[in-house]
């Protein structure tokens, strides 16, 4: 390809007038068939493809530039690759210089997707004289036992449950037979407390002797056999 781009330069050339570059000739112009392959604004150059290979030919400002017989700028060739031109090329200062491209072609456009378009809806109403209830969802029934609620168990304290001593022990004292704890309250109230059966067990002490002071005929209230409720009159 190269070998060949140069013996066609080298004709082109000699045709130019080159080979005397002794004698001052006027410019001559010889004109060139081939194909666009490649056209560069910045450069402004246009590429051909010839019988001798391809070839960069570099524009003048003043060439005269159509295609299919409409006036473009050089950079509008760029839509035309493959167009078939036929360029006048001139020997401009030891250069060869197009100063006109006159090329017929087609547009190149890159394929461009199909837009998307839905299919058309079409209606297709029932035949006359069917009518079709609506369906309506009923979700099954499942019974669901009521659930009972057991309610926690409760520590039931025992039956000979004695309560603490609050206060001062006086003694024991002697009421309907049955033997108390006499015992006097910070705040001066007089209590009694169960000093038999199991409650004897609890409030045991060796210190614990018969009271006959002039306390033991004031009332008294605490524990009462067998009702075991606290605050009444014993």
């Amino acid at each position: 390809m190269k070998q060949g781009t140069a013996i066609f330069l080298g004709m082109l050339m000699a045709l130019l007038g080159f080979a005397d570059v002794g004698q001052a000739q006027p410019p001559q112009t010889v004109a060139v068939q081939g194909t666009i392959r490649a056209v560069d604004c910045q450069a402004y150059t246009v590429t051909l493809d010839t019988v001798g290979g391809s070839v960069a030919y570099r524009t003048a400002a003043s060439a005269a530039i159509s295609v299919n017989s409409a006036g473009v700028p050089l950079c509008a060739l760029q839509q035309y690759p493959g167009a078939s031109a036929n360029v006048w090329v001139t020997a401009i200062q030891g250069e060869l210089v197009i100063t006109r491209i006159d090329a017929v072609g087609q547009t190149y456009a890159p394929s461009q997707p199909a837009p998307y378009a839905p299919a058309p809806y079409t209606y297709q109403p029932p035949a006359p004289g069917y009518y079709r209830p609506p369906t309506y969802y009923s979700p099954p029934t499942y019974y669901t036992p009521p659930t009972y609620y057991a309610p926690p168990a409760y520590y039931a304290p025992p039956a000979y449950y004695a309560p603490p001593l609050v206060g001062v022990v006086l003694g024991t004292i002697v009421v309907a037979g049955l033997v108390y704890l006499l015992v006097r309250h910070s705040s001066g109230g007089l209590y009694r407390y169960p000093y038999y059966g199991p409650y004897y067990r609890n409030y045991y002490r060796p210190i614990y002797r018969p009271y006959y002071g002039p306390l033991r005929y004031a009332p008294a209230y605490g524990w009462c056999h067998p009702t075991r409720v606290w605050g009444y009159r014993c």
